[in-house]
């Protein structure tokens, strides 16, 4: 399920994000999508509104061009930009505001970050077998043809540089950001998740403890160039000791989880060229959506009443 609401969210986003009109930082606290029936009336057709993944899924998909909403995205900050004609995601008080675990590392200090991770890159994910086939049936080959890599070099059409720059470009917040919002809520939701039939752990690991308290208690600075993001340890965190991090049964969804991070990881404002804006959510959204197919009949309940622990025995 909270897969299925995430993957809800991405195309919610990308068509509000082309409206100009959403809060430019998504997290669990101040946007929302919830999903309901709608009578077909007139005006409520079009082709620019998403298609929610249970539609693909079950392949109950309207003709192109004939998409009908069938939910609410419900933003709380949406009256600041009310009336706005244009957002300036240069302006400083733009960019460096939002919630302090889930802001993106570039955004939270107001410049793009100068990590390593920037050198390299993923490409953007392949789909296989049903996963291909529903995606093309949802959005057409030309779609997904339009975000394959042209070429064995490229990470999103791109080519990564070979030493950062100096002096760094100005910071623009861009979708990407958002995207790695995205997983930032993501990471902490299933980290803090107690699956309903898993073995409940009186105490967290020191490690998830400690990864926890850095997530946490992250702050957005008042002076970033004496800043480090603690965060930051978590993308240099291999694939073993990635999972480890979480409850033995949500495993599969924590490689699922560590490929989206290697999505995220680099600040592609440095590559040439820029990948297009909505590049990493579509990355987001063909990894969810492998996922979910591959893992149809394997759902994992989890317990509304009880958060796995993230507080260790030990101080």
């Amino acid at each position: 399920m909270v897969l299925l609401c995430i993957h809800r969210f991405i195309p919610a986003q990308r068509t509000f994000r082309r409206c100009r009109d959403l809060s430019p930082k998504p997290t669990i606290h101040n946007v929302s999508v919830h999903l309901h029936s709608m009578k077909p009336q007139e005006g409520h057709a079009s082709e620019n509104w998403p298609i929610y993944i249970e539609d693909i899924l079950h392949r109950d998909l309207q003709p192109r061009g004939q998409h009908r909403a069938s939910g609410l995205l419900i933003d709380p900050d949406r009256d600041r930009n009310i009336g706005a004609d244009y957002i300036d995601e240069r302006n400083m008080s733009v960019r460096r505001k939002g919630t302090p675990r889930y802001i993106a590392r570039s955004v939270c200090i107001g410049q793009p970050h100068m990590q390593t991770h920037s050198l390299d890159g993923r490409p953007m994910p392949t789909l296989t077998g049903e996963a291909k086939l529903l995606y093309v049936q949802a959005y057409g080959q030309e779609r997904y043809d339009q975000f394959a890599e042209k070429s064995p070099f490229t990470c999103h059409g791109a080519i990564p540089p070979s030493d950062l720059p100096d002096p760094l470009p100005v910071f623009v917040h861009r979708p990407c950001h958002d995207a790695e919002s995205i997983f930032w809520t993501m990471f902490a939701a299933i980290l803090h998740a107690q699956p309903a039939s898993g073995t409940r752990e009186p105490w967290a690991s020191k490690r998830v403890a400690e990864l926890w308290k850095k997530l946490h208690e992250h702050e957005i600075p008042d002076n970033p160039a004496d800043y480090d993001d603690h965060r930051e340890d978590i993308f240099h965190t291999l694939a073993l000791p990635w999972a480890r991090y979480f409850h033995p049964d949500l495993r599969d969804v924590a490689q699922l989880l560590y490929d989206i991070r290697c999505q995220v990881a680099p600040e592609y404002e440095y590559w040439t060229p820029r990948p297009p804006d909505d590049y990493l959510h579509e990355a987001l959204q063909r990894l969810i959506l492998q996922y979910l197919v591959e893992h149809r009949d394997k759902d994992i309940a989890l317990d509304p009443d009880h958060l796995r622990p993230t507080q260790s025995a030990y101080p």
